[in-house]
This record gives C-alpha cells, sequence and structure tokens, in this order.
C-alpha cells in the first residue's frame, strides 16, 4: 500500500503513475477502479472519445438516493432524453444568455448588503453565497426567488450543503466499497438518506403546487415544462417523463448547480484575498466615471470575467 506525505489520495495516485504509468487499476474494496492520471489521457478520455466515455459508474451511495432516475446517474436513453429536455429548457429560461444577468445581479446585491450588515466583521460567506446562488436556480426552476431569511428556503440550502459534506467524506467512500453490508449499519451515511428525502418532500409539494396552477400556454419555469412534457407523453409507456424523474432531475440541478457556482465564487474570493492589486482593480471596474457604485454589464467586466479562468 503506497501511502501520501499528508495521506491525500490525489497524491498517492500520483505516485502509481511513477510506478505504472498513466493508467492502472486499483481495488476499493473488492471493486476495481480504472485510474486514468495526468492531463494527456484524461483529455483523450473525456475529450478525444468522450462518448464512449460518457457513461457514469456504479456509486451505491448515490444509486440509493436517486434509483437511476433524475439527470446525473441515469443511462442510456433515459440520460440523454432527460439532458437534451433540460438544457434546452434551462436555455428557454436565461441559462447562459444575456436575460439571467438581471436575476444574478439582484442576489449579488443582497449579498453586497447582507456582508454590509457584518461590519467589516470576519465572515465565513459559504452559506450566503449558497443562498445567492440556489436563488439563481430557485427563479429558473420554481419561477420564483426565496428571501434570505424565508425558514423553508434556509434548510433547504442548509440540507444540501449537510448532504454535499457527507457525500465527500470517509463514510460514502466505505459505503461505495461496502454498500450491501453498510445499507443495514448506522452510520452518518443514514442521515444523508434521510436529508435526501426531506429536499424531495419539498420539490414535490412545488410540482404538486405547479400542477394547481399549471396554464399550458404559459409555462413560468422549469417544473411547469416538466409537467407539459409528462402530459404530451402520458400515453408513451417507455416515457421517461414522470413525476419522480421530475423530483430527481429537479433535485439534480438544484444540488449540482448550486454547489459548483458555489465552490468557483469562493475560490474567486480567496484569489482575491491572495492578490489585493487584481481586487483593487475589480473595484475600480465596479464604479463610474464619478466614484459611484453601479451595475456594469458583464462585457464591461474585464478583470471579474478572466477570473472565470477558475472554472
Amino acid at each position: 500500500m503506497v501511502k501520501g506525505q499528508d495521506n491525500h489520495f490525489f497524491l498517492v495516485c500520483l505516485q502509481l503513475k511513477e510506478k505504472y504509468g498513466s493508467v492502472y487499476t486499483i481495488y476499493l474494496g473488492s471493486k476495481p477502479v480504472v485510474v486514468l492520471c495526468g492531463y494527456q489521457v484524461v483529455k483523450e478520455a473525456l475529450v478525444d472519445q468522450g462518448e464512449d466515455f460518457s457513461e457514469r459508474g456504479d456509486f451505491p451511495v448515490i444509486t440509493q438516493i436517486t434509483q437511476g432516475d433524475g439527470i446525473v446517474f441515469s443511462h442510456g436513453e433515459k440520460w440523454k432524453a432527460l439532458r437534451r429536455f433540460a438544457v434546452q429548457t434551462l436555455r428557454e429560461f436565461g441559462m447562459g444568455r444575456r436575460s439571467i444577468e438581471k436575476q444574478i445581479q439582484v442576489e449579488a446585491q443582497c449579498v453586497v448588503e447582507e456582508l454590509a450588515k457584518k461590519k467589516a466583521e470576519p465572515v465565513d460567506p459559504t452559506f450566503l453565497i449558497s443562498c445567492a446562488v440556489s436563488n439563481v436556480i430557485c427563479s429558473i426552476i420554481f419561477g420564483d426567488r426565496f428571501d434570505y431569511e424565508d425558514k423553508k428556503f434556509l434548510t433547504l440550502v442548509g440540507l444540501m450543503n449537510e448532504n454535499f459534506r457527507h457525500l465527500s467524506s470517509s463514510w460514502a467512500q466505505i459505503y461505495n466499497m461496502f454498500s450491501r453490508v453498510m445499507y443495514y449499519l448506522p452510520g452518518p451515511h443514514k442521515k444523508l438518506f434521510k436529508n435526501l428525502e426531506m429536499l424531495c418532500s419539498f420539490i414535490l409539494e412545488m410540482a404538486k403546487r405547479h400542477q394547481e396552477t399549471l396554464d399550458p400556454n404559459f409555462p413560468r419555469d422549469f417544473i411547469d415544462c416538466f409537467l407539459l412534457k409528462m402530459l404530451q407523453e402520458k400515453e408513451d409507456p417507455h416515457t421517461h417523463f414522470h413525476m419522480r424523474t421530475l423530483v430527481m432531475s429537479t433535485h439534480n440541478l438544484f444540488f449540482a448547480g448550486t454547489e459548483t457556482t458555489n465552490t468557483t465564487l469562493r475560490y474567486g474570493i480567496l484569489i482575491l484575498m491572495k492578490y489585493p492589486e487584481e481586487q483593487g482593480e475589480v473595484g475600480k471596474q465596479r464604479r463610474g466615471p464619478a466614484g459611484a457604485p453601479f451595475r456594469p454589464a458583464r462585457h464591461q467586466l474585464l478583470w471579474a470575467s478572466s477570473l472565470h479562468q477558475i472554472r
């Protein structure tokens, strides 16, 4: 067994690369796992042969949660159909386009106002950023934003953050290796599953509310569009669009979108803290000719746009 100096698994992988090359197999429990280590081999697999490597492996802790539904861990035609629908629908509601900028600016201003309340005291912005990012996603998925003091919203964000910590823990890795045994044993993984049930209950409640007020001629958000797709294909016995899939797809978008964007923004803040001169340049672009704060368009923020490289 090779052991890294500070017990980081990626350092162990780098050590094994020196001995066995860029492609090798290790065993996690009784499960063989092929490791691709290095830029060129990863690019060849995920970019040059992306279609061949588009499937996802088996992660029991995730399978236990999703049961094969949703966008992230479904397979084959189901995955293609759900992903195609999600990408098209999200674009229609502004994702990746200028039309979403207004909502992002609203949440950014809310973050600034919340930070101002701290009066320059040290603060961990993780939860606050999660709320802002979640609200942007909520505006697309649920058709509305939540107040930062809304108890249901705070519970929702808290459950997602807690689940991400559980999924990143050693308990989740042990569950993946010995799922048949771990399923029956107590531990933090049980909290993970309980949290998911609460999240799904919240999403299901929102979906039922949407059903009651659904107007086929004026879909308001992602859930409305999914419900309409369910109606269109209700006679198709092979359809992938049903309520369980709606709940898990919405959870996938909410969870994955919030965590990845939240992490990116926090890395951006750390970079600005490390390089205060760049922080000053970003600040200058946030002010008009007279020095008064204003909300510039994205193309006016050259320094801030360069931070996108951290993705």
